[in-house]
């Protein structure tokens, strides 16, 4: 199990041949191991590598993520924090989260004793449906398949790829519930810190 989710948070980097590696020992372990509770079959293991191997020649991480900000950016406000930039329905909204992020960040940044690292958004979608519909899980992800999708929560931080091919870390947030401010955003700084560390 664990490295199949090694694979899996490989695969959704972007980092094909270390996904489809770690794909490989997975299957090889559920191969020669007893079947069990929690334990993912090798046939199951090897269509997940099959589907990474499709998804990565037939769309590059660079062409999903110009496509994602396209669809889900493109009609947000923009406002620039210290260290990220942040999206949201309004400029009122992008202003009030990013003066409050920034400060925010700056706390946990001091106690966890984090550098720069990779760039960062924070993506406040407006409403329950919209965060749900912008979740970036690849077609065919063995994320799907695991059940882990946003569904039920309120907030993500993920490292993924932007269009141009370089790091970053993203954080999405369903800013349709009231305390998305106060509780969400918060927590999912904290990942971004760790993530930089």
């Amino acid at each position: 199990m664990p490295r199949f989710l090694e694979a899996v948070l490989a695969h959704l980097r972007g980092e094909v041949q270390q996904a489809v590696q770690a794909y490989a020992d997975a299957a090889r372990l559920a191969r020669g191991g007893g079947a069990g509770e929690g334990c993912i079959p090798y046939d199951a293991i090897r269509a997940y590598a099959i589907a990474t191997l499709k998804q990565a020649i037939a769309r590059p991480p660079q062409e999903g993520q110009k496509r994602w900000r396209e669809t889900f950016l493109s009609p947000l406000e923009r406002e620039d924090a210290d260290g990220f930039a942040v999206y949201a329905a309004s400029g009122d909204v992008a202003r009030e989260a990013a003066a409050a992020a920034a400060e925010i960040y700056a706390r946990i940044e001091g106690d966890l004793g984090v550098g720069a690292g990779a760039r960062g958004e924070v993506v406040l979608h407006p409403t329950r449906e919209a965060y749900v519909a912008a979740d970036p899980t690849p077609e065919g992800s063995p994320l799907a398949a695991l059940a882990l999708g946003r569904e039920p929560t309120a907030g993500v931080c993920y490292e993924t790829l932007d269009e141009e091919g370089k790091a970053l870390i993203r954080i999405e947030v369903d800013a349709g519930q009231p305390r998305w401010l106060s509780d969400t955003l918060p927590h999912e700084l904290v990942h971004m810190a760790q993530r930089r560390g």
